[in-house]
């Protein structure tokens, strides 16, 4: 398994390289394409300067770096869908892309994938978590279109997971570890994330009100997941304890989450995933182990972890 990473700025290559990061994935708006539609139309789902490369020379020169040191960057284009206009101007850009040396793009738009394939330009695709493999069929479909690699929703659930890899084994999977979790279903949301307080839509406490009949039980525990949610803090999201139950899970990179965040946090979400990994290596009892894990995840978050920040619930009384 492999750590991957967000990157925005040539410095933080060198830093994440030596902390061991083999893959990185990042975003560029080309400039003709910020003057026609502004980044609130942005090519890849981020809405703010600090979470793009800032021009096409600096995506070069971290492409550059990051093959010296024989490691791989993926370019997201993951927005969920395109006007034919901005589909003309990917086409100019595809070739671009391969030119500078991209090793794959991170896509989520299947007009996107057809247009790549019929451009005849060898550059691999993998599917971003907004293009809803949410079950074994998905991801077949996505093999038929000659994908070879996704990126699991965040809502499912590790065993769905699991049996998404077991009943399509030829594709190879990433899932999340560190920040970023969403309490939607990521793959239809439809909110403009674009305060710059980055404080989105999904984080804003508001009242649920339930019309029309329904189970009253089941509303009531969906009002409760907002309300906890709106207090938590979900630059705090984790999923270290579940590497303990990957088994025969062939995962193929564990994801870390953070376009647009500092440095600092990169490189220590970074050493938090190397150290889980660590634990995993010494084989350590499962109490032991998730012992520790909670004892590093309060270490790097100075908080406890909690219910609604995992991003596997189903393990988190685990070792109690």
């Amino acid at each position: 398994m492999e750590i991957i990473t967000p990157i925005d700025k040539l410095e933080e290559v060198q830093p994440l390289l030596e902390e061991g990061v083999a893959e990185f994935y990042g975003g560029f708006v080309p400039q003709e394409w910020l003057e026609k539609y502004s980044i609130f139309a942005s090519i890849n789902q981020r809405y703010f300067a600090s979470a793009q490369i800032k021009t096409f020379g600096d995506l070069k020169l971290i492409i550059d770096e990051i093959h010296n040191a024989g490691k791989k960057f993926y370019f997201t284009m993951n927005s969920t869908f395109y006007s034919p206009p901005q589909y003309e101007m990917i086409k100019d850009l595809l070739p671009k892309l391969k030119e500078i040396g991209v090793d794959e793009i991170i896509v989520a738009d299947v007009g996107l994938i057809l247009l790549t394939n019929e451009s005849g330009i060898d550059l691999p695709i993998h599917i971003s978590t907004l293009g809803k493999v949410y079950n074994y069929k998905v991801a077949e479909f996505y093999k038929e279109l000659g994908i070879k690699r996704v990126v699991l929703p965040r809502h499912l659930t590790f065993e769905e997971m699991k049996k998404i890899a077991k009943d399509c084994p030829d594709m190879e999977y990433d899932i999340f570890m560190l920040i970023g979790k969403c309490p939607n279903i990521e793959g239809y949301c439809t909110f403009q994330h674009i305060s710059p307080t980055k404080r989105w839509p999904c984080e804003i406490e508001y009242e649920i009100t339930v019309e029309g009949v329904c189970d009253a039980s089941q509303s009531a525990k969906y009002i409760d997941a907002q309300r906890q949610w709106a207090i938590q803090e979900r630059r705090y999201s984790c999923g270290l304890c579940a590497l303990k139950q990957l088994g025969d899970f062939n995962v193929r990179a564990l994801k870390i989450v953070g376009r647009g965040a500092p440095l600092s946090m990169k490189v220590e979400n970074v050493r938090l995933l190397k150290y889980a990994l660590g634990l995993l290596d010494e084989g350590l009892p499962d109490n032991e182990y998730y012992s520790k894990i909670k004892v590093a995840y309060r270490g790097r978050f100075g908080v406890e972890c909690a219910p609604q920040n995992c991003y596997y619930p189903e393990f988190f009384y685990c070792g109690e």
